[in-house]
């Protein structure tokens, strides 16, 4: 006899596979917001927590602007400078030798400072000065727009001494 091998039972047939979902409608994007001013950015000349309301000046001490020009010979990278603070025997300001990189290029550094005696030397590494056998540079210095200084042909150094305030104030009227 024939005997036919039982056919396995039919497989139940597989679900169809998920149907991705729909693709959501695509939103417009969000309408951007004004940028808030940063209040660093809105006033760059105040100082970080200064009160809007000036001091009284008699409490504060007068603060001065001084301005160091350099304007800088075909050797810029041999000029240097410090402003001395002859008082308290500090540097409060100083550009090292390396800090001026373009030749024939002005450089200014505006540095507060309150009363005093002060010193500014200007450093030639060259001992050939800013002027002129290499180049027209100069040196300058000035304190509320007033030029207090100036050089341009010396040798390594360059110095001078100066007082704040410049003139003696008027004494008060009874």
């Amino acid at each position: 006899g024939y005997f036919a091998s039982p056919s396995p039972p039919p497989l139940p047939p597989s679900p169809p596979p998920p149907s991705p979902p729909p693709p959501s409608p695509r939103l417009p994007p969000p309408p951007s917001l004004p940028s808030l001013p940063v209040p660093l950015t809105s006033s760059p000349s105040a100082p970080v927590g200064a009160s809007p309301s000036p001091s009284p000046p008699s409490l504060t001490p007068q603060s001065y602007l001084v301005k160091i020009a350099i304007f800088t010979d075909n050797y810029p990278e041999e000029t240097s400078w410090q402003l001395l603070s002859t008082d308290i025997g500090e540097i409060i300001a100083a550009a090292n030798e390396g800090s001026f990189i373009d030749r024939a290029t002005l450089y200014e550094t505006s540095v507060a400072v309150s009363q005093g005696e002060f010193e500014l030397t200007i450093y030639d590494s060259a001992t050939d000065g800013l002027c002129c056998a290499f180049g027209t540079g100069y040196w300058e210095i000035s304190v509320g727009g007033l030029q207090i200084g100036a050089g341009a042909s010396f040798g390594g150094t360059d110095t001078l001494s100066f007082s704040l305030p410049l003139q003696p104030s008027p004494p008060p009227s009874p």
